[in-house]
């Protein structure tokens, strides 16, 4: 009976010892452990915000960037390049394409400073010489537009001296548009786009 007794009491004097605190060297090491989980979270929600901050910016640029060719693609599709309107001539690569609608109306797409003061530049439409229409969206810049025409001569433009068309060459235009998300290049959200792509005029009047 004694013995039972004895090894109840060992038995209660462990489960009393076992409740005992945490030792210093234990809340320390508790702390650090705690420490280098927020530390890891916190930089695994700084990157996704970084990745998802990217990914809308990336996102935003291709959409502006097809919006824009495929605006202009339409055009020259359904359309006539305006070579009257080149009065010096065409000659290499053009900032502007003048063009005519299947209305006779006159199309001018444009390299353009959107805000005035030089802080955004986006791609205009013009029709028949009334106010600017911007392409792109306010966090979008362009940075650079080209315009390759084909052929330089007018093909509907009779000549009667020689009994002859200017060009016997099927109008076409090679579009070159490069464009930003409107930040520092040494930004880490930084996100340039190119676009090239070739479209040719329906038309083709004889």
């Amino acid at each position: 009976m004694m013995r039972i007794k004895s090894r109840i009491f060992n038995f209660k004097f462990l489960i009393l010892n076992s409740k005992a605190g945490f030792t210093l060297m234990e809340m320390l090491v508790a702390l650090a452990l705690f420490s280098v989980v927020v530390t890891i979270g916190s930089d695994l929600y700084l990157t996704f915000q970084k990745t998802t901050r990217r990914t809308e910016a990336i996102q935003e640029v291709l959409t502006d960037a097809r919006f824009i060719v495929e605006r202009m693609v339409r055009e020259i599709r359904e359309g006539t390049i305006d070579y009257p309107a080149y009065e010096n001539g065409i000659s290499g690569t053009e900032s502007a394409l003048y063009l005519r609608n299947s209305a006779g109306e006159r199309i001018l797409f444009a390299h353009y400073d959107c805000d005035r003061d030089g802080a955004r530049e986006c791609i205009a439409l013009r029709i028949n010489g009334g106010q600017s229409e911007a392409l792109t969206s306010r966090r979008v810049r362009v940075q650079n537009v080209a315009f390759l025409i084909t052929p330089a001569e007018d093909p509907f433009e009779f000549e009667a001296g020689s009994g002859q068309y200017a060009s016997d060459i099927q109008p076409r235009v090679t579009l070159v548009v490069s464009i930003d998300n409107n930040l520092p290049s040494d930004n880490r959200e930084y996100v340039q786009y190119a676009i090239q792509t070739t479209a040719s005029s329906r038309v083709y009047r004889r």
